[in-house]
């Protein structure tokens, strides 16, 4: 599962137990990609499936869903089915709320320092990231 790194550097600056830094917030979300795209690396060819949370809980919930029952081999997912309607959504997700959660200044410096992330992390072959 990958999240837009705005949305994970907003959730993690508010949370009362985190830090309230922008840019270790941003460097805890830039670490975790790395290592799962380590982990990824390590993995035989189709073992792993990448779905990325605002598509399965907004932008393209049915063809997500479809992606992960097919790639689990799950022949008649109804109880999935019913669960995935009655508890996810966008708006438990908080999909495209990062802006609305930060300061003006940190959406502008989150926005800008994950544009560049991207271009960085597809040069080294993690393409999987949702676009800004």
């Amino acid at each position: 599962m990958v999240r837009d790194g705005r949305a994970v550097t907003a959730s993690i600056l508010l949370k009362r137990d985190q830090t309230d830094d922008r840019e270790e917030a941003f460097a805890h979300w830039h670490r975790r990609i790395l290592a799962s795209h380590e982990g990824l690396q390590r993995m035989p060819a189709g073992a792993a499936l990448t779905i990325n949370l605002d598509q399965l809980t907004a932008l393209d919930r049915d063809r997500e869903f479809e992606r992960l029952t097919g790639f689990l081999e799950i022949g008649d997912p109804i109880s999935m089915r019913s669960h995935f309607e009655r508890e996810i959504s966008a708006e438990r997700a908080h999909v495209g709320a990062w802006r609305e959660r930060l300061a003006p200044a940190d959406v502008r410096w989150v926005n800008r320092r994950y544009r560049q992330a991207l271009k960085e992390l597809r040069r080294d072959g993690i393409d999987y990231l949702p676009p800004p």
